[in-house]
């Protein structure tokens, strides 16, 4: 099945920010009335409701980051009533270095044995590249495959060799590295939530500053085939990605253009099964990336020394063309370290594609200026920034 990201249960985990941070989530729904959840750790428990187009937030002390190979007890855990569906966001911040995520549900569809691939930054060879884990059901045994050398648990385990380990619901598992992670691979025999960043990280080497990258990531059963990227808004160097084929080879095609139509990045790529790409593309570039067999793709900000522009880097998971939803409501960073300007990117497949019934906060996007992303000179999706 289709990763979504709505859902009725949730298991979170925070890995480490490179100094402590202030541990934010927020929940929200889509549900037509209010939806009362539990949210609860190792040591509270609370209850309150989600209500469509508003966000309520917790806050969490840093102590409750994943910060050991030996700890099992750093999770959250939410429940909506009955079969209700909630909407979950999480955030690490601090003064200096702040990322989120989009949290994933427990979904049944997506059955067992499943694989999870870690993808990263890693340019700062002072700081750690991380993986987070929380097991959603008892008797989970996970087969680590890392890149580099890791303890799993109490074990040592060499690189490209495999360890195993079980977890029980709501175990927590870190693994960590001074290298670069990305392509880690944990096959897992029930689904587990899965988080994979940095603790702080330069974008790219040598560029500053260094910030914490986090994401939750989809089993690779549920990823795609067809992507669309917008720049980042504001910046004026380049994103950096990186592609991240499944246990499949694969090859990637990625067809760019500009604003004003004329032609921008371009290249074909071949991946090995669970290889990766990374390319940055220019700030001017709207992009088709598309794999023959499924792939991940995430998309990083730079450091800010790129291109001037005040931003740090972060990292985010595009969503396959073919997993758009119709509505979203998105939670901000409510900070008290910081004045935040906000960017949105809107990205609207071909076959829906009426800017006067496609509303932001009531308002129709009639009028807004719109960048074509084509294939092979067929528009697939339109971006509105």
């Amino acid at each position: 099945g289709q990763q979504d990201n709505q859902g009725n249960e949730f298991f979170l985990t925070f890995i480490e920010n490179l100094s402590p941070p202030q541990l934010l989530v927020f929940v929200t729904t889509a549900e037509t009335s209010a939806v009362s959840f539990t949210i609860e750790t190792s040591n509270s428990f609370k209850a309150s409701s989600a209500i469509a187009g508003k966000v309520t937030t917790f806050e969490f002390e840093s102590s409750l980051q994943l910060s050991s190979e030996t700890e099992r007890d750093k999770w959250i855990y939410l429940k909506a009533e009955g079969d209700k569906k909630i909407i979950v966001y999480g955030a690490s911040e601090r003064q200096a270095s702040t990322d989120t995520f989009l949290g994933l549900p427990v979904q049944n569809d997506l059955g067992n044995n499943l694989t999870y691939v870690a993808v990263m930054e890693d340019n700062l060879p002072s700081t750690q590249a991380e993986i987070g884990i929380v097991a959603v059901a008892d008797n989970t045994v996970l087969s680590i495959t890392p890149t580099q050398d890791v303890i799993v648990g109490t074990t040592s385990v060499s690189a490209h060799s495999t360890a195993q380990i079980t977890l029980n619901r709501q175990d927590t598992l870190l693994l960590r590295s001074f290298s670069d992670l990305t392509g880690t691979r944990v096959e897992s025999t029930k689904q587990i939530s899965f988080f994979s960043g940095h603790e702080c990280t330069f974008i790219p080497d040598g560029i500053y500053a260094c910030d914490i990258l986090l994401e939750q990531l989809p089993p690779v059963q549920s990823w795609g085939t067809r992507f669309a990227t917008a720049p980042l808004l504001a910046r004026t160097a380049y994103d950096r990605f990186r592609i991240i084929a499944g246990d499949l080879a694969t090859h990637v095609i990625i067809q760019c253009l500009q604003a004003n139509g004329a032609t921008g990045y371009s290249a074909e790529v071949d991946l090995n099964s669970y290889g990766f790409h990374a390319v940055d593309i220019p700030s001017t570039d709207f992009c088709w990336i598309e794999g023959t067999q499924k792939i991940l793709l995430i998309q990083f900000c730079v450091g800010s020394n790129a291109d001037g522009v005040p931003s740090d880097p972060f990292m985010a998971m595009v969503p396959p063309v073919d997993q758009y939803s119709n509505s979203y409501t998105l939670a901000t960073v409510p900070s008290i370290v910081q004045t935040y300007t906000h960017y949105l990117n809107i990205l609207i497949p071909e076959a829906f594609y009426q800017l006067d019934q496609i509303f932001l906060n009531g308002v129709a996007l009639s009028g807004s200026t719109v960048v074509s992303i084509n294939r092979y000179g067929v528009t697939q999706v339109h971006a509105v920034r």
